[in-house]
């Protein structure tokens, strides 16, 4: 699973193809940060594993952690990471799931 969402750089080049790259989860503290790694595709990012930029998601807390990250949600870490960026970060809001 990825998200796709376009995000044009200075230099012209287009992101579109996002992957979570780093996790940093603590149960016991119920906080939560996360990276997204754009590329222009998925064959790039098979082919070279090399991204344009990376966006972060830092200090998922509290409540908010329970809801994506809680022992009630049962998907896997990157599914619950691609979950809060779309509900907490405006950029990937409208993302599709890929």
């Amino acid at each position: 699973m990825a998200l796709e969402k376009i995000e044009r750089l200075p230099s012209g080049a287009v992101a579109r193809y996002w992957r979570v790259v780093t996790a940093r989860v603590s149960y016991d503290a119920r906080e939560a940060s996360f990276s997204l790694a754009g590329y222009q595709s998925e064959e790039i990012r098979r082919e070279t594993n090399a991204p344009l930029l990376t966006r972060d998601v830092p200090n998922v807390r509290g409540e908010v952690f329970d809801t994506f990250f809680g022992p009630a949600n049962k998907m896997n870490l990157a599914t619950q990471c691609y979950a809060a960026a779309r509900a907490l970060e405006p950029f990937f809001e409208d993302a599709e799931a890929v």
